[in-house]
């Protein structure tokens, strides 16, 4: 079990890791966090589905799809 911080990072760098076109929208980052459910787990009260979908959005919205 990661903590938190580390489950973002490691989220996001596997969100990067996609081809462009497979990052553009919060409909492919929405889809892509249900992927990374089963590989990155931390310890949250929260729904961690809600947490990774923000992290890849928050990275979309910053970096545009880049």
């Amino acid at each position: 079990m990661m903590l938190k911080s580390e489950a973002e990072q490691e989220a996001i760098r596997r969100w990067r890791e996609l081809p462009r076109h497979e990052r553009k929208t919060p409909d492919q980052a929405a889809a892509f966090a249900h992927t990374l459910m089963a590989d990155i787990e931390f310890k949250t009260s929260a729904d961690r589905y809600e947490f990774i979908k923000r992290w890849l959005q928050r990275d979309l919205s910053v970096r545009g799809g880049l």
